[in-house]
């Protein structure tokens, strides 16, 4: 019994009393403790039943490197199930509370590693809990007693005499202390303070670049690139840099500290200057005084293009007392258009700049202003046939000042009413009169300007005494008819003729009632019946003369008034004629046909035919017009 005391006094003095529980029932305290394991060995999925105190929810246990929850019974018992672990794997099972506070920690092995845990002959009483051995019997024993010393998981920076774990693992202080050097002085690693400064003085070594003043420099080629006289990261700059001229710095612009003297062009022709959107460049070379307006300079080049351009014109006859001017296009700051006509000469006149000038006004003699305003076509009438006309065209501006430089003269002889072949543009006009004419009545034939005289010295012969013109529906024909005797027997106007019977100079039959029926047998004509005689009511008839079919007919006073102009219009469609006589605005005659003209040739004419008497019939002021 001595010695049994003896050895357990020389045990506990070789150990520290504050870490051994020495016995079976160590002291009482508050913390959750693990006293035993039912089993020593357990196989994978063998049941693991443990006994200790403070037990509670949150236990765990950790095996072979993996951990899982314990199942808690009571406050002094729990179970686990033993995991699948290597046979290798380290022997033992930690147990932690829910506060991962150690609770104990217990040799456990699995099954397939029994075979090697140590042989000891040692009584139980002497070996630590966590200790598994075999007796020499072979059987699987654990020691009892308590050598477990208290320590909790490490939770902070430093800490020691606790369990390091993944969140705060060992270190070496030995090596912390010796690299502190290459800490940062505001950072510490287990309680060693860093020693790294910032840097802070360019040129600054062994410190810690940090921006936005400090930032890492290769020094390496740097004083090539460092103006002379200044110094980055210790580096002495040998640079010397060639500044533009200040001509050549945009004035808005500082260089080496200098503003620039290069200004923004401001005005035309303005040299060493930047170019706008107001003041461009231009490739000088390219101007021309010609196409500058005249008063306007660019580039230092003056003007000399007069800034209004005369109108064009270009001239149309009509009728023969009538034409037409068409007004090319003006151009500039022009606002309308002044054309002036003269009679027989050339314009000799030329506006005045500030005056207005009136529509019809004689301006000199044989002068008449036939354009003031802006225009592009101009109907000029009241004119005289067989005579030759001048125009001469200016444009004008707001107040009245005239170009310089007015449109060619131009010309026009009007065509009288004398009987001859003659082409104006693409229209053939062609006169003839019979072979046998009644000379001098009422004035000889040679003496007619703008009327037509139709009559003849034999009777039933008829007589073509009139222009014969090419043209289409629709149109309007005007005209004056005068009857000089108490007899006559009519006369007729017609449309869609040929031309061929009325070149031949041959006597022409006719009939008594005014109408020429050899000529041209196609068409259609407005017969005016002016004889009275022998049954005969004047009147006014629509003929067919393909077959002389009478398609309209209204009886008419034509005969009434003798030797006095009487007019008479007659305007015809393209399906439709209407005939108005003696200045009325409602036809006397007024047939639409039941479809379009039949229309074969392209001819209109006056004709006349005479029976027993003379026809006596004097026409004047002709006028054919189109749309």
């Amino acid at each position: 019994m001595h010695r049994v005391l003896l050895l357990a006094l020389i045990i506990l003095t070789g150990c520290k009393a504050d870490q051994i529980y020495f016995g079976l029932n160590p002291p009482k305290s508050n913390k959750t403790e693990v006293y035993s394991l039912d089993k020593r060995v357990a196989a994978p999925g063998e049941t693991v039943q443990i006994s200790g105190r403070g037990f509670g929810k949150g236990m765990k246990v950790e095996i072979g490197g993996r951990s899982f929850g314990l199942k808690v019974e009571s406050s002094s018992s729990a179970s686990f199930v033993m995991p699948d672990v290597p046979s290798e794997a380290s022997i033992g099972a930690l147990f932690t509370d829910s506060s991962a506070n150690s609770a104990g920690y217990f040799a456990l092995i699995v099954s397939s590693a029994e075979s090697k845990i140590p042989l000891m002959d040692v009584d139980p009483l002497f070996i630590c809990s966590d200790v598994t051995y075999q007796d020499p019997n072979g059987r699987i024993k654990n020691g009892s007693r308590i050598c477990l010393k208290d320590f909790t998981r490490c939770e902070r920076d430093g800490e020691t005499s606790c369990v390091a774990n993944p969140a705060f693992p060992s270190v070496d202080i030995n090596a912390v202390k010796a690299n502190a050097r290459y800490l940062h002085s505001s950072s510490k690693i287990a309680g060693v303070d860093g020693t790294l400064q910032d840097c802070s003085d360019d040129g600054d070594m062994g410190c810690l670049v940090s921006g936005p003043l400090m930032a890492a420099a290769i020094k390496i080629g740097a004083q090539s690139k460092i103006l002379l006289g200044q110094s980055i990261a210790g580096v002495t700059g040998l640079y010397t840099p060639n500044f533009p001229a200040r001509l050549n710095v945009r004035s808005q612009d500082t260089v080496n500290n200098q503003a620039g003297l290069l200004r923004d062009c401001s005005a035309d022709n303005d040299q060493d200057c930047v170019s706008t959107s107001l003041f461009p460049t231009i490739i000088k070379s390219d101007l021309s005084a010609g196409f500058i307006k005249s008063g306007v300079t660019i580039a230092g080049v003056q003007g000399t293009m007069p800034y209004l351009r005369s109108p064009a014109l270009q001239m149309k006859l009509q009728r023969s007392d009538q034409l037409g001017l068409v007004v090319k296009p003006i151009c500039c700051e022009s606002t309308g258009s002044l054309i002036v006509r003269s009679l027989d000469s050339a314009v000799s006149w030329s506006p005045t700049n500030g005056m207005s000038y009136t529509l019809g006004s004689t301006v000199a003699a044989g002068h008449t202003i036939v354009a003031a305003s802006a225009i592009n076509a101009v109907t000029d009438g009241g004119l005289s046939p067989a005579r030759l006309y001048f125009y001469k065209a200016w444009a004008f501006d707001a107040d009245h000042s005239y170009s310089v430089d007015p449109s060619s003269e131009s010309t026009l002889t009007l065509p009288g009413n004398t009987f001859s072949t003659f082409y104006y543009g693409e229209e053939l006009w062609i006169s003839r009169r019979s072979a046998s004419t009644y000379p001098g009545f009422p004035e000889p034939s040679s003496n007619f300007s703008s009327s037509v005289w139709m009559t003849g010295s034999i009777p039933n012969q008829a007589v073509m005494m009139s222009p014969l013109r090419l043209i289409e529906p629709p149109f309007t024909a005007d005209f004056d008819y005068r009857i000089q005797t108490n007899a006559g027997d009519g006369f007729h106007f017609s449309w869609g003729k040929d031309i061929t019977e009325y070149e031949s100079f041959e006597p022409l039959a006719g009939s008594s009632v005014g109408l020429s029926s050899k000529p041209s047998a196609s068409g259609y004509g407005i017969l005016l019946q002016t004889y009275s005689g022998g049954g005969n009511t004047p009147r006014v008839k629509l003929v067919r003369l393909s077959d002389n079919s009478d398609l309209a007919s209204v009886d008419a006073p034509l005969k009434d008034n003798l030797n006095t102009d009487r007019h008479v219009k007659i305007e015809v469609t393209l399906n439709r004629v209407r005939v108005y006589l003696f200045g009325s605005t409602s036809p006397a005659l007024d047939y639409t046909h039941g479809s379009n003209w039949i229309i074969t040739k392209k001819f209109v004419t006056f004709g006349a035919g005479t029976g027993g008497e003379h026809t006596n019939h004097y026409l004047t002021q002709i006028s054919l017009s189109t749309p």
